[in-house]
């Protein structure tokens, strides 16, 4: 059975893959009509979480998000952002 999330990576595939505009056009107003918007209420994991990422940093491991970008931007070279 495929994960939610792992129907959200298809869709982004896919997505990047158009070429018709009036096609994104149409998906992005699907899109913003249905998106629903929630309040994140940080948890103790998340806090977690992201202190761990922090410390991490600090400490020279991880990527940096120019980093990041990069890397993203060489994958895929039409993507717009």
């Amino acid at each position: 059975m495929i994960t939610l999330e792992q129907r959200k990576y298809n869709f982004i595939e896919k997505y990047i893959k158009l070429k018709n505009l009036k096609t994104i056009e149409k998906l992005e107003k699907i899109i913003d009509d249905n998106i629903i918007y929630e309040e994140v209420t940080m948890n103790d994991e998340m806090t977690n979480a992201i202190n761990e990422g922090i410390s991490s940093l600090e400490a020279g491991k991880g990527i940096f998000h120019d980093e990041v970008i990069s890397e993203i931007r060489k994958k895929y070279p039409t993507l717009k952002f």
